[in-house]
């Protein structure tokens, strides 16, 4: 399974429509309802899930950890929006600070990539 983490559920919402039809994405955000969640979920215990697109704040969630454990292996971790990293993470997002060490510690990811559109020359 891969891992996209997204600031903005718009843009989950849009790349999730923009898969290829062979490659089973999914989300689990705070719009969702429970039941929703739980289905989820259940796909990705069963390993049915390709790509799971989640906002950073899910990652450090008791719920989200719970479910990463029957997860075999999580082959890439894509830090979408990636300028967020610096732009936003010191006051807006302090999640954004802890990614790094959190996926390869806690989920023990091995390649992760970051990814942005809008980096500055800086």
């Amino acid at each position: 399974m891969s891992l996209v983490i997204s600031p903005l559920l718009a843009l989950i919402k849009d790349q999730l429509k923009s898969l290829p039809f062979c490659i089973r994405g999914a989300c689990l955000s705070s719009e969702m309802e429970e039941f929703e969640i739980s289905e989820v979920n259940k796909e990705i215990a069963k390993g049915a899930i390709d790509v799971l697109y989640v906002a950073p704040e899910r990652l450090f969630t008791a719920s989200f950890l719970d479910v990463m454990k029957t997860v075999d292996r999580i082959n890439l971790a894509c830090i979408d929006e990636a300028h967020c990293a610096s732009s936003w993470a010191h006051h807006f997002r302090p999640s954004y600070l802890r990614l790094g060490r959190f996926l390869t510690e806690k989920l023990k990811v091995r390649c992760i990539l970051g990814l942005t559109a809008t980096s500055t020359s800086r």
